[in-house]
């Protein structure tokens, strides 16, 4: 048993490693997937550690799951535009493009769990896997890509290892306790064709007109954040009525993120960062219905807390100010004092002071409590093979207002079909293919000159007060999810 839970956290360390390209895990084993994760009712794999722990007493023998999910993601951003308080398009002549695709190499995240029977009342399971995260990265060319300019690049990724354990009550009645050790990473970038600290100075003194902007030399912002270990844990019951009728209830615990790490400026580490934030709470309810000995249904929906992302505050220490930020501070010192070296030396140390403090970045989130709606299908077409289908609709919690490039989320309606094919006695091979469209079949269209956030990137750009960003976008995504299990 030691030996398995080692191998348990090389998948958690590895899964830490390949995170790549927009990531959103559509489900944790290729069963689960392929029904769209209407699974609390009844689940048959190691992964019920995290869908309801309690269904680890419907495994009969010792099984072995392991597989990797693949994930391939397109997003496009059109109709791109800056306009100031009448309405007037004045987008900068030197962004080049209103219309643009954002290509991501695949993600491939691994999975790998084992369950087993302990007693006639006590069943135990392990597994490594990520329950959730995302990874946004796009060229660094606020000219071609203008979003960059708000953020080119974010990820908030959790890697965990959960044991659970479950008791039989009776023939119906079995419950289920879980608890995931797990490591968050987050971090974001920007490309911005102006030194962000001077903007930042510029805000606090009033005065945009001290932002220089360049196109052909933009600054590329970065911070890289962990919380080493955080804790989270999840209970859940499944009660059978009647032989046909399944019914399950799962709750997963909010999960603390305290992430620290290190702020950077085109390549130069220049300070240090920190932030609390945490993944909300979240409450699976379902129900699965066997029509005939062959067919089954199941109905799932799944509540998030996500009021509690009010703000996200980061606390920014700036350690140095870059060379060329002090000397654009210097020279800008300079102008406003006339010449008057001795007033230049004054005002140019006040602004370093400034930025040189620690400070609260204040990002407005106010996200709003969502639930998922989840369909599965499963039909036994003989001993050796049955056909899996599902559909998910994942309304998302950020509001058009607080929308942004760090966090672009939006509507999704998940598609999915699959297969679970007997090839020997001990080994079963799970096949599951996702398509994953977002916010209605079309563009998110609400996101013109509504967000604060991206407002306040055009009024540094644009050099005023009251200027908004405009943009509509879309993505895409193939999921391959690919699960071998042996029973032992």
């Amino acid at each position: 048993m030691k030996k398995l839970i080692g191998m348990c956290a090389g998948i958690l360390f590895l899964g830490s490693s390949v995170q790549a390209a927009l990531v959103q895990p559509f489900g944790i084993g290729a069963r689960n997937a392929a029904l769209g994760e209407a699974v609390s009712a009844y689940t048959t794999d190691a992964f019920a550690v995290y869908y309801n722990p309690a269904g680890l007493s419907n495994i009969k023998t010792p099984t072995l799951s392991a597989g990797m999910a693949v994930y391939d993601a397109e997003v496009y951003y059109k109709d791109f535009k800056i306009t100031d308080s009448n309405g007037n398009d004045i987008t900068p002549q030197d962004i080049q493009n209103r219309r643009w695709k954002g290509d991501k190499d695949p993600l491939l995240n691994p999975h790998m769990g084992f369950a087993m029977p302990i007693n006639e009342k006590f069943s135990f399971g392990v597994a490594a896997y990520a329950p959730y995260g995302f990874h946004l990265d796009t060229p660094k060319d606020p000219a071609q890509k203008p979003m960059a300019m708000n953020f080119c690049e974010s990820y908030y990724t959790r890697v965990v290892v959960t044991p659970a354990v479950s008791y039989k009550v009776n023939d119906r009645l079995s419950l289920g306790f879980g608890v995931s050790m797990g490591r968050s990473e987050s971090g974001a970038s920007q490309a911005t064709p102006y030194d962000p600290l001077i903007a930042a100075a510029a805000k606090k003194a009033g005065n945009y007109n001290l932002i220089q902007i360049d196109y052909n030399n933009p600054y590329i912002t970065e911070i890289e954040m962990d919380d080493s270990i955080n804790w989270s844990w999840n209970a859940g019951i499944q009660y059978q009525p009647t032989d046909r009728l399944s019914l399950g209830l799962t709750y997963r615990s909010r999960t603390p993120g305290n992430f620290s790490g290190t702020w950077s400026q085109n390549g130069e580490r220049i300070g240090r960062v920190s932030m609390d934030f945490d993944h909300p709470e979240a409450v699976q309810a379902g129900v699965r219905y066997a029509l005939t000995e062959r067919f089954a249904m199941s109905f799932d929906m799944v509540w998030a807390n996500w009021s509690i992302s009010d703000y996200q505050t980061e606390i920014m220490t700036l350690d140095t100010i870059p060379e060329n930020t002090s000397t654009t501070i210097d020279n800008i010192a300079l102008a406003l004092a006339q010449g008057n070296q001795a007033q230049a030396a004054v005002i140019a140390g006040s602004i370093k002071a400034g930025l040189l403090q620690s400070n609260e970045k204040n990002l407005r989130r106010d996200w709003k409590n969502q639930i998922q709606y989840k369909l599965g299908m499963e039909y036994v077409f003989n001993d050796r093979f049955t056909f899996l289908a599902g559909y998910v609709y994942d309304p998302t919690p950020v509001p058009a207002d607080t929308f942004d490039n760090m966090w672009p989320d939006n509507d999704r309606h998940i598609m999915t079909i699959g297969t679970s094919a007997k090839v020997t006695q001990n080994w079963t091979i799970d096949f599951a293919f996702q398509h994953i469209r977002t916010f209605d079949w079309g563009y998110r269209d609400d996101i013109n000159g509504t967000s604060e956030n991206l407002n306040q990137t055009a009024e540094y750009l644009l050099r005023q007060e009251g200027a908004q960003m405009h943009v509509k976008n879309q993505g895409y995504l193939w999921g391959y999810n690919l699960t071998a299990n042996y029973r032992f």
